[in-house]
């Protein structure tokens, strides 16, 4: 991400803390563990003053968004979210 940041300036990211499941553990969607280990990656590596940091403790999802592209687009933060909304049916 690093990389893609400095590469592409107008670049912005967003991942999901994906949940474990396996024979000795099931966790819940909910606050993830990774969810939590990349948000405090994502907090100490990318300055609140050029990202904006939305989060979705619910869904463990995580948006970094290039405060100069919010200048340039007021309503990407929505735009973003009905992208995934209309796409993934874990979103709903």
């Amino acid at each position: 991400m690093l990389e893609i940041n400095d590469k592409y300036k107008t670049s912005s990211f967003g991942f999901i803390g994906s949940h474990t499941e396996s024979a000795k553990k099931h966790e819940s969607k909910e606050n993830t563990q990774r969810y939590r280990i990349y948000k405090r990656i994502m907090v100490t590596r990318f300055s609140e003053q050029h990202f904006k940091h939305v989060t979705n403790v619910n869904k463990s999802t995580y948006m970094l968004i290039r405060r100069s592209e919010l200048e340039r687009m007021p309503d990407l933060v929505e735009r973003l979210e009905t992208l995934f909304t209309d796409n993934y049916v874990y979103f709903e």
